[in-house]
């Protein structure tokens, strides 16, 4: 896998998880990325990971 499919997959993951969590509380999808993003900063993970545990468990870390 090239990095650019590796960006692109991570890209990916993180535009579903905003879309995710868009369509779930009614937000932006500025708003969801701020979101996801504070998630992720609290836990302690990248963002990708942040976005791909929503996507799996369908939670926030």
């Amino acid at each position: 896998m090239t990095a650019w499919a590796v960006e692109d997959a991570a890209a990916s993951s993180i535009a579903q998880a905003q879309g995710v969590l868009a369509e779930r509380y009614g937000l932006s999808f500025e708003t969801a990325l701020t979101v996801l993003d504070r998630r992720a900063q609290r836990a302690g993970i990248p963002l990708v990971e942040a976005a791909r545990w929503l996507l799996t468990a369908g939670v926030l870390p």
